[in-house]
């Protein structure tokens, strides 16, 4: 689809056919531009609605997509085109101009002896990406970190900004931009790189902290060249890298790993945008954080019972984990202070900078302020390993082990949205009508549930997650589920005694640490 730009320009400037000087109103349409190229805060009324054909013609019949409220140009494509959403970018300063009218979807009869209108092609959001990352065009900017209390800074954001000017410069445009065509992944490397780069050249040192925004729906896949500015980055200062839940739930197999690869390059994690979903409460024990960022409506809201679950269950997760506690959006020192009660030690927002083009890092803080912690790769370990690591198992007929099974299913259901579930059925290759049904429920009561077996597609009931494993896979003979949830832990594994088909060995734990882990390692199988 082709979009064209359109100017208005004042008639005696550019003299038409039939027209007097200074006269240029579209009486068809009912549009008049301002005489002298628009007055401060004046822009014309946009046409009516009209039925039918209308009255007037010759004209080009065209659809008037959507433009910017400050735009100087009007953006039509053809009568029935698909428009594709897309804003205009803002014209250059013509002399007599007039300014632009948002009329979303309006029709609008155009008759050329009205005005003289100048058209010209407007290339496609895809083209500008394509040379925006041809280009490298991605800009870097940083807003501080700072310290609750003492207000010192002791870190910075890196975001991502598109060309200045750009229809695409703004991020959320950028990305959409993007995930239209298909680029997700090429647009997060460019803006990982550019960052990094940027931190790199501004000396940044440790214990000070760059936090970094990554894109969840990727691969996870580091090209040689983006691991090697890493391995530049963590040799002097500390990179936190953010996420939210979003990939957790759709992909959690493939974040895991990536979380797992991030922090063996000596990465940390953060999770982003905590306290608002309870899906997010629910996730954060498997991402398992270094850093905590809490939404901004926490700090911006008066407190009421959704901001005290999500106290409780952040407090929870910090004093198990050790994690440190972030507030974003903190424009008043009345906000600062709510953010010292909910437990953040750290801060962002406009109290303390916007975001700036130039990162100037100063001195360092006196200590770290974010952790950096060490985990076993989720993919590495069976369920059964994990849960009988020190411990002695105990024997089981099937019976007793279904019984238990079926226990922990029934306090999964009243755990509500801020609980999870994820299970391996041993050889169980099909549910019977009643395991449909039980799980159908769970399915619907949990932020996240999810089933593994040799057989099971990748819904194998609705509103579950299903994954099969390989044969060769130790979980694929495992009787294992896993319940978490910010005050809850407990997991049961099984595996069948050698030689005898009659018996298993089991391990039962409501130990947290270890029940994450088992959960952990379930889901790192879920594709």
């Amino acid at each position: 689809m082709h979009e064209f730009r359109v100017e208005l320009r004042r008639a005696r400037r550019l003299p038409g056919p039939g027209r007097r000087d200074g006269q240029h109103r579209h009486r068809g349409s009912r549009l008049d531009a301002p005489r002298d190229g628009g007055r401060d805060g004046h822009r014309p009324r946009p046409p009516p609605r009209r039925r039918g054909r209308g009255a007037h013609s010759p004209g080009a019949l065209a659809r008037v997509a959507h433009a910017r409220r400050r735009a100087r140009a009007l953006v039509l494509t053809p009568a029935g085109a698909r428009l594709q959403g897309r804003a205009p970018r803002r014209s250059g300063p013509a002399a007599g101009e007039g300014r632009g009218v948002i009329l979303g979807s309006t029709r609008l009869r155009v008759r050329p002896r009205d005005a003289q209108i100048i058209v010209r092609r407007a290339a496609p959001a895809r083209d500008d990406l394509a040379d925006i990352l041809a280009q490298g065009a991605v800009r870097a900017g940083f807003q501080p970190v700072v310290e609750l209390g003492s207000g010192r800074v002791v870190g910075w954001e890196g975001l991502a900004r598109g060309p200045r000017g750009s229809a695409l410069e703004r991020p959320d445009l950028l990305f959409d931009a993007a995930r239209e065509a298909g680029r997700t992944e090429e647009l997060d490397r460019l803006c990982q790189r550019t960052i990094l780069r940027a931190a790199i050249a501004a000396r940044l040192r440790a214990p000070a902290v760059l936090l970094m925004n990554v894109e969840p729906d990727t691969s996870g896949f580091l090209p040689l060249e983006l691991r090697d500015l890493y391995a530049q980055a963590v040799s002097r200062m500390i990179v936190c890298v953010e996420i939210t839940e979003r990939a957790l739930t759709s992909r959690p197999g493939t974040l895991l790993g990536h979380l797992a690869d991030l922090r063996a390059m000596g990465v940390s994690i953060a999770l982003d945008d905590v306290g608002t979903d309870p899906v997010t409460l629910a996730m954060t024990s498997l991402v398992d954080p270094d850093l905590i960022k809490l939404h901004m409506a926490l700090v911006q809201q008066a407190p009421g019972p959704a901001v005290a679950e999500a106290l409780h269950a952040v407090s929870a997760q910090a004093e198990q984990s050790g994690a440190t506690i972030l507030v974003e959006g903190v424009e008043t020192a009345e906000q600062a202070q709510l953010g010292l009660g909910l437990g953040a030690t750290l801060a962002q927002g406009w109290l303390y900078g916007k975001r700036r083009e130039r990162l100037t890092p100063g001195l360092p803080p006196a200590h770290p302020p974010v952790r950096l912690t060490r985990r076993r790769d989720p993919r590495d370990r069976a369920p059964f390993d994990i849960a009988a690591d020190g411990r002695t198992p105990r024997p089981a007929d099937h019976a007793l082990l279904a019984a238990m099974i079926r226990h922990l299913e029934e306090r999964a259901l009243t755990l509500g949205p801020t609980g999870m579930l994820i299970a391996a059925l041993g050889g169980v290759r099909e549910l019977t009508a009643e395991r449909r049904a039980a799980y159908a429920d769970l399915g619907r009561a949990l932020a996240f549930c999810a089933i593994i077996g040799p057989g099971f597609s990748a819904e194998p009931v609705p509103g579950v997650r299903g994954a099969a494993v390989h044969s060769d896979d130790p979980a694929a003979d495992e009787h294992a589920i896993a319940v978490v949830a910010p005050h809850f832990a407990a997991a049961l594994v099984a595996h069948g005694r050698p030689g005898d088909g009659s018996l298993f060995d089991y391990v039962l734990t409501h130990d947290r640490e270890r029940v994450v882990a088992v959960a952990a390692a379930l889901a790192a199988r879920v594709a």
